[in-house]
C-alpha cells in the first residue's frame, strides 16, 4: 500500500483487520508513505504484529549498483555510478530526478545492438544542478505550458486521477510525453 500516511482511519482500520488473518500465512504486506507520527504511534499500538520498520535513508554506493543490476542489466559503468550517487548524496528522489535529467540530456543511452545501456565520455564534465529543487525546476522547465498546466492539476487531484477527465480537455497529448519524463506513471 503506497502513501500509507495518507489513508486515514478506514485504510488503517483495513491494515488492523486485515494483520490478524495473514500472519500465519506466506504473504508479505508493504505499506509504503513518508515518515508521519500519528503512523509510527499507530504501529506501535498494534502490539506483538510482526511488523518491521525500515527508513530509507541515503542510498549507499551498493544501493545504487543494485539499480545498475535491476533497471540497467549490470552494463552502466561503476565509475559512473559513483558520480551519480556522489552528485545526489543518494537520496532517493535527488537520484531519480538525476537519472532522468542524464537520460533527456542523451548522457545515459540504450544501445540496442549490444543490448547495453551506455553513458557518454564527457559526463563527469556535464553540468548538472547541486540541489533536488533546481533539478526538479529545470526538468519543469523544458515542460510546454500545457504540460506544466496539467500536472499542476494533476497534483490538485492527487496521486491517482484520470487523465481523460474533463478537467484534462485538450491537453491529453500531454499524457506520452509527461510519462516519458517520469512525471506521470499508467495504472
Amino acid at each position: 500500500i503506497s502513501g500509507f500516511e495518507r489513508l486515514g482511519e478506514g485504510g488503517r482500520g483495513l491494515v488492523e483487520y486485515i494483520l490478524p488473518h495473514i500472519s500465519s500465512m506466506p504473504l508479505l504486506l508493504i505499506l509504503t508513505g513518508q515518515d508521519d507520527p500519528g503512523v509510527r504511534q499507530w504501529l506501535e499500538r498494534l502490539g506483538p504484529a510482526p511488523i518491521e520498520r525500515r527508513a530509507l535513508d541515503r542510498l549507499t554506493g551498493e544501493d545504487v549498483s543494485s539499480i545498475n543490476r535491476l533497471m540497467f542489466k549490470n552494463t552502466l559503468d561503476h565509475d559512473f555510478l559513483d558520480w551519480v550517487a556522489g552528485k545526489t548524496g543518494g537520496i532517493p528522489l535527488f537520484l531519480k530526478e538525476f537519472l532522468f535529467a542524464l537520460f533527456e540530456r542523451g548522457v545515459v543511452y540504450y544501445e540496442s545492438e549490444h543490448d547495453a545501456w551506455r553513458v557518454i565520455d564527457s559526463y563527469p564534465r556535464m553540468k548538472m544542478p547541486e540541489r533536488i529543487d533546481d533539478m526538479i525546476r529545470e526538468r519543469l522547465g523544458k515542460l510546454s505550458r500545457s504540460e506544466r498546466d496539467f500536472l499542476v492539476t494533476a497534483a490538485v487531484l492527487g496521486g491517482e486521477f484520470d487523465a481523460r477527465s474533463p478537467v484534462f480537455r485538450g491537453a491529453e497529448r500531454s499524457v506520452p510525453v509527461l510519462v516519458r519524463a517520469g512525471f506521470i506513471r499508467p495504472k
